[in-house]
Order: C-alpha cells, then sequence, then structure tokens
C-alpha cells in the first residue's frame, strides 16, 4: 500500500469533516483533494474500539475509492481483533455525478 503523501492529486474534490461521538458532521463548504484512485465522496458512521477502550462513534466525510465504497456492512476486525470497526451506515457518490444508493445496518 503506498504512502498516501505520496498519492498524487487528481484533481477531483469532496466535502470534508469529521465528528465525534455524533451520527453527523457538517462539512460547512469544506473540501477536501481527492488523490490517486479516490473518484468517490463518502459520507460515513461507524463505531470504532480499541482493544479494552469504549467504542466511539465516528462520522466523516472525504474521499475515498470504490473498494472503500464496496466495503461490507457491518463489523470488521483488524490488527487480530485489536480494532473493530462496525459500520452503520456509508453512502457513496461519484465525484463525477453517478451515485450509489446509501446503505444502512439494520
Amino acid at each position: 500500500m503506498p504512502n498516501y503523501n505520496h498519492l498524487k492529486p487528481n484533481g477531483l474534490q469532496c466535502p470534508s469533516c469529521f465528528s465525534r461521538n455524533s451520527d453527523y458532521c457538517d462539512s460547512q463548504g469544506r473540501t477536501v483533494q481527492c488523490r490517486g484512485t479516490e473518484d468517490q465522496c463518502v459520507d460515513m458512521t461507524f463505531d470504532m474500539s480499541l482493544y479494552g477502550l469504549p467504542n466511539q462513534r465516528i462520522t466523516v466525510q472525504g474521499c475515498a475509492n470504490k473498494a472503500l465504497c464496496f466495503y461490507p456492512m457491518g463489523k470488521s476486525y483488524l490488527g487480530n481483533g485489536l480494532l473493530q470497526f462496525d459500520i452503520f451506515s456509508k453512502y457513496c457518490q461519484s465525484v463525477k455525478g453517478s451515485s450509489k444508493q446509501p446503505e444502512t445496518k439494520g
């Protein structure tokens, strides 16, 4: 996996925000420059927990590639279970205009 800083900006932009312990974040007009193969804007809410620490609800908007947009809803474990993600909602839209329907868990 390449270092993110080595990926060149591709001329596309998406709304950008981050919120902790909330199901909502507002970009307030802020954008982020997409890089490399990122051609999707994503709005996603998930719970994240590190081994032994309480869950945190995270909501983000930003650039993504198609792999993230097709990542399955629900729980995923990384690092032999030390890091857990539980994706509750995910909406991806092509920066160029075509869209993928929102997904929600439940």
